[in-house]
């Protein structure tokens, strides 16, 4: 059995804290390439590390039990939007608010907001929203 690099201390550049705080960054919403550039490590490599798909498993746990404790507000972008979300993004875009903004609040990237808006995904959502900005609901 190969061992894994977080075994081979020659290896990795990160510690376990180093890991930890990494996740709990890129739940919070901080870009994967500042994260990435501050650790100098590869973004992918963060992304995957807060998705849990990682030798930092335990890391990983411990930064989702530390990321609920304070209350994040933000959707864990391994969390899929619902419906409800959907139309409530294409609702804010509908009343003139930014991408960023609004993406920044649902954890998804800055274009998502743009495509359910258009109708590009979540198809129904914004036909939903239009009805409540129009007062139809």
């Amino acid at each position: 059995m190969i061992p894994s690099l977080r075994d081979r201390p020659d290896m990795t550049k990160l510690t376990s804290n180093d890991a930890v705080d990494i996740i709990l960054r890129a739940l919070r919403g901080e870009p994967c390439r500042t994260i990435a550039e501050k650790y100098g490590i590869d973004r992918h490599t963060v992304r995957m590390m807060s998705q849990g798909r990682t030798c930092w498993q335990k890391e990983h746990a411990l930064a989702i039990q530390r990321f609920r404790e304070e209350g994040g507000v933000r959707t864990p972008p391994w969390k899929k939007l619902t419906f409800e979300n959907a139309v409530e993004i294409a609702r804010r875009r509908l009343n003139g608010e930014k991408c960023d903004t609004i993406a920044e609040d649902f954890g998804v990237t800055v274009a998502y907001p743009a495509q359910i808006s258009r109708g590009r995904v979540w198809k129904g959502a914004v036909d939903r929203a239009r009805e409540l900005v129009e007062g139809k609901l």
